[in-house]
Protein backbone atom coordinates (compact mmCIF):
# COMPACT_ATOMS: atom_id res chain seq x y z
CA UNK A 1 0.00 0.00 0.00
CA UNK A 2 1.50 3.22 -1.05
CA UNK A 3 2.05 6.14 1.81
CA UNK A 4 -0.98 8.54 2.06
CA UNK A 5 0.86 12.21 1.66
CA UNK A 6 -0.03 14.80 3.88
CA UNK A 7 -1.91 18.08 2.57
CA UNK A 8 0.68 20.93 3.55
CA UNK A 9 -2.90 23.36 3.69
CA UNK A 10 -4.55 21.42 5.92
CA UNK A 11 -1.65 21.30 8.52
CA UNK A 12 -1.95 22.71 11.89
CA UNK A 13 0.45 25.39 10.83
CA UNK A 14 -1.70 26.75 8.02
CA UNK A 15 -2.08 30.89 8.87
CA UNK A 16 1.44 30.96 10.14
CA UNK A 17 4.34 32.13 8.27
CA UNK A 18 6.89 35.36 7.18
CA UNK A 19 4.14 36.56 4.79
CA UNK A 20 0.93 36.58 7.70
CA UNK A 21 3.49 37.81 10.48
CA UNK A 22 4.26 40.49 8.43
CA UNK A 23 0.70 42.07 7.17
CA UNK A 24 -0.29 45.20 8.14
CA UNK A 25 -3.51 44.77 9.94
CA UNK A 26 -4.57 48.77 9.96
CA UNK A 27 -6.59 50.74 7.54
CA UNK A 28 -6.73 54.36 6.83
CA UNK A 29 -9.41 54.75 9.02
CA UNK A 30 -7.61 53.43 11.63
CA UNK A 31 -4.72 55.83 10.95
CA UNK A 32 -7.66 58.83 10.97
CA UNK A 33 -8.58 57.81 14.52
CA UNK A 34 -5.14 57.80 15.85
CA UNK A 35 -4.30 61.59 14.24
CA UNK A 36 -7.32 62.31 15.73
CA UNK A 37 -6.80 61.63 19.25
CA UNK A 38 -5.30 63.70 22.05
CA UNK A 39 -2.06 63.94 22.75
CA UNK A 40 -2.12 62.24 26.36
CA UNK A 41 -4.22 59.74 24.77
CA UNK A 42 -1.49 58.44 22.91
CA UNK A 43 0.21 55.61 23.38
CA UNK A 44 3.69 54.28 21.98
CA UNK A 45 1.70 51.43 19.94
CA UNK A 46 -0.36 54.22 18.17
CA UNK A 47 2.73 56.25 17.62
CA UNK A 48 4.75 53.05 15.94
CA UNK A 49 1.66 52.23 13.92
CA UNK A 50 2.46 55.67 12.10
CA UNK A 51 5.98 55.39 11.83
CA UNK A 52 5.09 51.64 10.09
CA UNK A 53 3.04 54.14 7.39
CA UNK A 54 6.01 56.19 6.53
CA UNK A 55 5.21 59.46 9.28
CA UNK A 56 8.01 61.54 10.23
CA UNK A 57 8.72 62.59 13.58
CA UNK A 58 8.48 66.24 12.58
CA UNK A 59 5.17 65.60 10.97
CA UNK A 60 4.08 64.22 14.14
CA UNK A 61 5.50 66.29 16.55
CA UNK A 62 3.11 69.64 13.93
CA UNK A 63 0.19 66.92 13.91
CA UNK A 64 0.35 66.72 18.03
CA UNK A 65 1.84 70.40 18.87
CA UNK A 66 4.35 68.65 21.03
CA UNK A 67 8.29 68.84 20.91
CA UNK A 68 9.72 65.43 19.26
CA UNK A 69 11.54 65.26 22.64
CA UNK A 70 8.28 64.43 24.39
CA UNK A 71 7.53 62.15 20.84
CA UNK A 72 10.72 59.71 21.27
CA UNK A 73 10.08 59.77 25.20
CA UNK A 74 6.14 58.25 24.71
CA UNK A 75 8.50 56.12 22.18
CA UNK A 76 10.43 54.69 25.12
CA UNK A 77 7.59 53.93 27.55
CA UNK A 78 4.74 51.15 27.64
Amino acid sequence: MAKKKSNKKSSSNKGYGKWNVARRNNSEKDLKKITKKKWPLINSYDLYTLFQYGYKTESLAKTFKVKTSQILNKLRTF
